[in-house]
């Protein structure tokens, strides 16, 4: 099944960029197994202060933060880097719609908000 554009914009709650929480996380994790017949939970957040941009693989994708965000939280951004950075640099203020994660790397866990549609 595609996705269509309606689905873009789905969400399933919409709450401020300070929710962003690990405790808010932990009650989604209540939620798991995700999949097919139960998927993640699409967070909206209506309007975000893009703060600390940090391209990554030559601008293609982007780090970045939003105001107001607990300082650990961390967003990221696939395939649409350059277009944050110019929303940053243009006006510093967007809609997002994406899903919390827990990303291992390096050694380091930190929470993540993975961006998946700018609104």
């Amino acid at each position: 099944m595609s996705k269509t554009e309606d689905d873009t914009f789905k969400h399933h709650v919409e709450i401020s960029s300070a929710e962003l929480t690990w405790n808010f996380f932990e009650d989604i994790e209540l939620l798991e197994p995700f999949g097919p017949m139960n998927p993640e939970v699409r967070i909206k957040i209506p309007s975000a202060s893009i703060m600390n941009v940090n391209p990554m693989s030559d601008g293609k994708h982007a780090l970045f933060k939003i105001k107001g965000a607990p300082q650990y939280l961390e967003c990221i951004l696939w395939k649409r880097g350059e277009e944050i950075t110019k929303i940053f640099e243009e006006k510093r203020s967007v809609g997002l719609i994406g899903c919390l994660e827990k990303s291992n790397f390096r050694g380091r866990t930190t929470l993540r908000f993975r961006i998946e549609a700018l609104i």
